[in-house]
């Protein structure tokens, strides 16, 4: 049995700075996710493990008339970025 056959789901793991971030496989929307200053996590099994995803990331620009908790740091007046991605892989543990 390979390692890969224990492993249970894979998730994709986002920061990003923006108003809002979204997630394609095949030109199909499969997630989305308004800014909140925290990680995006999606799990891959579920769309059966995509080897590619399109990904948006909208503008978020200072003068919207939004309120965040946390706002995302801005360059010239906005944010557009994905500052982090990982994949973060789900064993079964084998006893």
């Amino acid at each position: 049995m390979s390692a890969r056959e224990h492993v249970t789901d894979v998730f994709l793991a986002l920061d990003f700075a923006g108003d809002r971030i979204e997630i394609y496989q095949d030109k199909r929307l499969i997630s989305d996710y308004f800014y909140t200053g925290q990680q995006v996590r999606i799990g891959l099994k579920r769309f059966g493990f995509p080897e590619k995803l399109m990904i948006k990331v909208f503008a978020y620009h200072d003068n919207d008339p939004i309120y965040l908790e946390r706002y995302p740091e801005t360059e010239n007046g906005f944010a557009s970025r994905i500052e982090k991605a990982v994949l973060i892989a789900q064993w079964d543990v084998i006893t």
